[in-house]
């Protein structure tokens, strides 16, 4: 009874949520690079202080218009997944050759925007240390 409220429960889920997820795949794929290249690159000499200053203003820009809202559009994505992921993980036995395909997606996709999440806040750490590192 438990799996089958599950199983409706997740495709419920899926159903409601496919958008969102789809949308948030999409811009993180569109801002990534634009983030990681904000988070990756050197910042100047600190002997040009102009240069150094106008450099930590572009990363914050990109900070608050680009990372900011991704990282609060992936933490609200698994915000929506993560409880029924953990419900499911603890009801569900997985199995490799008998198994649920909803479920077992319901978790992987789970997983995966628990993914996307985390290294959206790495990046993004990494933009904050660097626009406002002095």
């Amino acid at each position: 009874m438990v799996l089958a409220n599950l199983q409706e429960q997740a495709l419920l889920a899926f159903q409601a949520l496919t958008m969102f997820v789809a949308f948030v795949t999409v811009l993180f794929g569109i801002r990534y690079t634009s983030l990681l290249a904000t988070a990756t690159d050197a910042l100047p000499d600190a002997s040009t202080s102009e240069k150094r200053k106008n450099e930590q203003k572009r990363r914050r820009k990109v900070l608050w218009v680009q990372g900011l809202p991704l990282v609060s559009l992936t933490g609200v994505s698994v915000f929506l997944f993560l409880p029924l992921a953990i419900r499911i993980v603890d009801h569900h036995q997985f199995r490799l050759w008998n198994f649920d395909l909803i479920i077992e997606a319901y978790v992987f996709l789970a997983a995966y925007m628990f993914i996307f999440f985390i290294w959206t806040l790495v990046l993004n750490i990494q933009i904050v240390i660097k626009a406002f590192n002095k």
